[in-house]
């Protein structure tokens, strides 16, 4: 199901009616060649993004009647192509000056405006050009808009849930290739090619290599890394982006056939897995209890705090065993001590259970929705070691 404009249209209702709410006249979000996803989830427009370039500005402007675009250059094209009707560009590098132009435009001279100001929030302007701006219209009063934009993006409409759900379809083929390729003598240099090889051929719509996560049992090394052989685990943990938003999960295997004892523990972790959407994550649940409760599955599964990793959860700086996915790899909520957000129908989180024996660890990982009566996962659930020939 592709992302409609009439979608963006109902998220801009949203985003004003939020800023009713709050008291704003307006809120700014950003965007550049290197991160641009508030900017691309309220806009529609995405810039061009398979450059690591910062001076590369688009920002959007909206107001409870408006909205305006000041585009680099290189995008104006496709910021007129969005549902935004204004559109104005600048000469390079961006100046305040030219943010002015859409607070003249748009009539915003005062009161309180949100901006990409906290937690998990970056403004992809120059430091000194958004002190300009405040310097240029000392009568507002600028805020901190994340909580608003957090609440619009963490839960997903169906088109967003259908994009995760087929890039999740992607990252299983690829994984499948992967361990369908590897073999023993093989070095961790080469799984990473293999798996950029085959997160492309599986169908990733953007550049993959971000995210391939490689670890394994073996202790023989050499200058590329690990090298398998008979018996040593492989755990591969990648992701891709499929119309802009993340799907990512892992997979483990064994070079050769499987121990009891390789085998006892890692069904022990995907059993255990599956009870976050069996039983622990549903609406109204915060993603501090979730944790909690997911600790307690463990423990009756019989494990000991140190298989569990229980102290290293419950004691600061408390890690996540799981937390949102979107258009960010790892975005809010996260599911770990400390976070308070009540779980709501629509959220999409990455579910994560760690499992340590002597040194090793068994992983098991999906993406599943928050629906109205509990959670049911996106990604087909693991069912067994790939077997390495």
């Amino acid at each position: 199901m592709p992302i409609l404009a009439a979608e963006y249209r109902e998220r801009i209702d949203r985003a004003r009616a939020l800023m009713r709410e709050q008291g704003l006249v307006a809120l700014m979000v950003t965007g550049d060649y290197l991160y641009s996803a508030n900017y691309r989830y309220l806009s529609g427009h995405v810039p061009r993004d398979y450059q690591a370039t910062t001076d590369r500005s688009h920002v959007l402007l909206i107001t409870a009647e408006g909205g305006a675009i000041c585009a680099h250059p290189s995008g104006t094209a496709g910021a007129k192509a969005s549902w935004v009707d204004e559109v104005f560009t600048f000469t390079p590098p961006v100046r305040h000056s030219d943010l002015a132009v859409l607070f003249n435009r748009l009539g915003v001279a005062r009161g309180r405006v949100g901006a990409e100001l906290g937690d998990d929030q970056r403004m992809m302007l120059p430091v000194g050009q958004y002190e300009q701006l405040k310097a240029a219209f000392p009568q507002i009063e600028w805020v901190d808009g994340g909580d608003l934009l957090w609440s619009l993006r963490m839960v997903k409409s169906p088109a967003e849930i259908d994009a995760i759900r087929a890039g999740d379809r992607i990252n299983a083929a690829a994984l499948r290739s992967v361990f369908a390729g590897a073999h023993e003598g093989i070095t961790a240099r080469e799984l990473q090619a293999l798996c950029a090889r085959s997160l492309t051929a599986a169908g990733a719509s953007r550049p993959p290599h971000s995210q391939i996560n490689l670890a394994s049992s073996s202790q023989t090394r050499g200058p590329d890394g690990f090298i398998l052989g008979k018996g040593d685990l492989l755990f591969v943990d990648t992701g891709v982006v499929n119309e802009g938003y993340w799907a990512e999960f892992n997979r483990m295997g064994v070079v050769g056939s499987p121990s009891e004892r390789q085998e006892r523990w890692h069904e022990t972790a995907r059993r255990i897995n599956t009870t976050w959407w069996e039983e622990i994550l549903r609406p109204g649940v915060t993603a501090e209890a979730a944790i909690l409760d997911h600790i307690r599955h463990m423990e009756a599964a019989g494990l000991d705090a140190e298989q569990c990793g229980r102290a290293v959860l419950l004691e600061p700086p408390f890690p996540h065993h799981g937390h949102g996915i979107g258009m960010n790899s790892s975005e809010p909520p996260r599911l770990r001590v400390g976070d308070r957000t009540v779980l709501k129908a629509g959220m999409v989180i990455n579910i994560e259970t760690y499992i340590y024996d002597n040194g090793t660890r068994y992983a098991c990982e999906e993406d599943v929705v928050i629906t109205p009566s509990g959670a049911e996962p996106l990604s087909e659930p693991d069912t067994h070691l790939f077997v390495i020939s």
